[in-house]
């Protein structure tokens, strides 16, 4: 049986006249009699009661009339999907960042692109920098948000979403004796404990961090590594030591911490949006125009 004779048989049975069918299908009338007589023999039922005046259908073509429709409408619906997935209209992405971009206007192009692609779900999570290469190197995410000082890896196709430069902050336990200076330089954390996130993390940004201390002369003494913010925060909180962000993490408020500017001149990571070079979901590259039409904008 092929999908060509379930459509033969519906026209029929709606029509219940074969030269109207015949018309319908714009095939003749000869040919048709006879794909629905091969269809009754290969279902071993007989499918309509033929007089030479009328044509009516059997209780089990009223049956069979019934499940042809749902596959039919079930097969027109898989069709609509996969040339909608073709078309970039419908689907999943898979969308890292770093914690930062959500402290930018970046959730704005998430919204503008859910309400111009609402039937494109979005899997969203909070990864490292480093963590978003590998995930897309192998596959396991679409589009990245990352921050790197220079440019992201060549082997990825980018696009520049945030270049503005972040002073540096430093972190301290509202108690702390530095705590209510009006701004400190690297010479005054030496000695301090202080908590950092690992190098693995954001590789680049450690080591301008770490090699700018030590050319100020100072050895961080790190006590304690984190990956999240808001576990470093609330170590620092906790007396624990001090830590050092860019100007964006006051945005996430925590009590019994305080921010002092650090005096240093260093260069801070930008945001860039990533993806594949030899992407092919057409998803991904309707996600990039929604971001750059914003960026574009000055939005």
């Amino acid at each position: 049986m092929e999908l060509r004779h379930l459509r033969y048989f519906v026209t029929v049975a709606e029509e219940l006249h074969f030269g109207r069918a015949a018309k319908r299908l714009n095939m003749s009338q000869p040919p048709l009699s006879q794909q629905i007589r091969q269809l009754e023999d290969e279902l071993g039922v007989t499918l309509f009661e033929r007089t030479s005046r009328s044509v009516e259908l059997t209780r089990a073509g009223e049956a069979f009339r019934d499940d042809a429709y749902r596959v039919l409408s079930e097969l027109d619906k898989a069709v609509r999907h996969a040339r909608d997935i073709e078309a970039g209209e419908e689907g999943r992405l898979r969308i890292g960042a770093v914690s930062r971009a959500y402290m930018t206007d970046y959730p704005l192009a998430l919204k503008a692109f859910r309400e111009a692609y609402p039937r494109i779900a979005l899997d969203l999570g909070e990864y490292s920098t480093s963590r978003q290469l590998r995930m897309l190197r192998e596959g396991e995410l679409d589009v990245g948000c990352v921050g790197v000082v220079d440019k992201p890896c060549s082997a990825f196709e980018s696009m520049l979403l945030d270049g503005r430069q972040e002073a540096l902050m430093v972190t301290l336990p509202d108690g702390h004796r530095l705590a209510r200076r009006d701004s400190l330089f690297f010479k005054d954390l030496d000695g301090e404990a202080m908590i950092t996130f690992p190098r693995c993390q954001h590789p680049e940004c450690y080591d301008v961090l770490f090699n700018a201390f030590r050319d100020a002369g100072v050895e961080p003494r790190v006590v304690q590594e984190t990956e999240q913010l808001e576990t470093e925060l609330a170590l620092v909180a906790s007396g624990l030591g001090f830590a050092v962000h860019f100007s964006s993490a006051p945005l996430v408020a925590r009590r019994g911490v305080v921010f002092v500017p650090l005096d240093e001149n260093l260069p801070s990571p930008t945001l860039w949006v990533v993806w594949r070079k030899d992407e092919k979901n057409p998803a991904v590259h309707k996600f990039i125009e929604v971001v750059r039409a914003r960026v574009e904008a000055g939005e």
